[in-house]
């Protein structure tokens, strides 16, 4: 099942779908039962990971990409950073493994 936004980033009105908005995670959220506060929201962009601060779970973002650019911002958010996809995911089966 995928899930994506059709309109513009710079579409004149801004939608629902559109991250960091939520429409598309409870879209999915509803249909595939996800429950948000033990799921990880993993990006390179603020917007990737600020959906945690409203639906619940926890947030890392990656270093690589834009990620780079907002360390400092995320990390004022409490979010963690990584520097890349790898340690992301060690990171979350360290913390999730009994």
């Amino acid at each position: 099942m995928s899930y994506f936004c059709p309109h513009h980033p710079q579409a004149p009105e801004p939608c629902a779908c559109r991250k960091p908005r939520t429409k598309l995670f409870l879209d999915a959220q509803v249909a595939l039962g996800i429950d948000f506060a033990r799921s990880w929201w993993v990006g390179d962009r603020l917007s990737d990971v600020q959906p945690a601060r409203t639906l619940g779970g926890k947030a890392i973002l990656v270093a690589t990409g834009q990620g780079n650019l907002h360390q400092g911002q995320a990390r004022a958010m409490s979010v963690t950073v990584v520097a890349d996809l790898l340690t992301a995911a060690a990171h979350i089966v360290r913390l999730t493994t009994p």
